[in-house]
């Protein structure tokens, strides 16, 4: 689910360090060139777009696979320029296409249907502000039990990364988004479909994360705090945004902001490391 500016995501920034989000949402900085882990789950999230809308239109399984490939492949090579090596690149090319023959396999008897494909959702919480979000997948099962599900494409281990899914609150918040929009459709809880690839060998796991109304009514209380001490932030002259020093590492890369914490003169990043996102407004993505 891309980041909104009023979403889990947008939430998560915060938490994860002030700075950082301060960077990202109020400087509106970014990264001329992305990572090439979030160039490829952007391309893998849309391949598998495609497929399960091929799957929601029963298309037959064999007329799946080709498209599917190559939606993942024509998404790796509009991103092209964002490579920095070129070898980079060819390597991502053919774990694309390693990772869909082998989904397709892994999943050619798909029980699940699909019901909602990349939906947008909002909701108003009691505070008066808005919360948004935007769902992968949201499927039916055999028996009739409705899960979203959310796919991640990773290279660590599949434990480890199901582990974070479980302490997470992206559940929680997907949870309380769709089942407060869709009532009618109350989901029973998240599917986390991750797709792991290292070194050659592809790998799946699709742990569930269920959640009580208790733990979403808490992530709610959670949420009007965060947001009321942002809201209060962006409204006091001077206020101050500290760097957590615990998230300038994750998941073993570099906070994308990392040059610019190192000292006050950033400006001379605009252009060689950086750029605006008010420069994309013409495509949509500006803050």
């Amino acid at each position: 689910m891309p980041a909104s500016d009023s979403g889990f995501h947008f939430i998560q920034d915060y938490q994860r360090c002030p700075r950082y989000w301060y960077n990202k949402y109020v400087r509106g900085l970014e990264e001329i060139r992305k990572s090439p882990a979030l160039i490829f789950g952007e391309s893998g999230h849309e391949a598998l777009e495609h497929y399960y809308r091929l799957v929601q239109n029963k298309v037959p399984f064999h007329e799946r696979v080709e498209p599917t490939k190559q939606t993942f492949l024509n998404a790796l090579k509009e991103r092209k320029d964002q490579y920095e090596y070129h070898d980079r690149f060819e390597d991502d090319i053919n774990r694309a296409e390693a990772i869909i023959d082998a989904y397709a396999l892994q999943h050619s008897m798909e029980y699940l249907s699909p019901i909602a494909i990349e939906e947008s959702l909002e909701m108003e919480l009691p505070n008066g502000q808005v919360f948004t979000g935007r769902i992968d997948l949201v499927v039916k099962s055999q028996e009739g039990a409705i899960y979203i599900m959310d796919h991640k494409f990773t290279g660590w281990s599949l434990s480890s990364f199901a582990k974070t899914t479980e302490n997470s609150d992206q559940a929680t918040a997907y949870l309380m988004l769709w089942n407060q929009t869709h009532p009618e459709l109350e989901a029973r809880g998240v599917i986390f479909n991750i797709i792991r690839e290292y070194k050659g060998n592809v790998n799946f796991l699709r742990p569930i994360v269920t959640k009580t109304d208790g733990d979403i009514e808490n992530f709610k209380l959670d949420l009007m705090d965060i947001q009321n001490e942002i809201v209060h932030k962006l409204g006091t002259p001077d206020a101050r945004w500290p760097k957590n020093t615990g998230s300038c590492f994750l998941f073993n890369r570099p906070c994308p902001f990392i040059n610019i914490c190192k000292g006050e003169n950033f400006e001379y990043l605009i252009g060689s490391k950086y750029k605006l996102r008010e420069e994309e407004s013409e495509t949509g993505d500006a803050v």
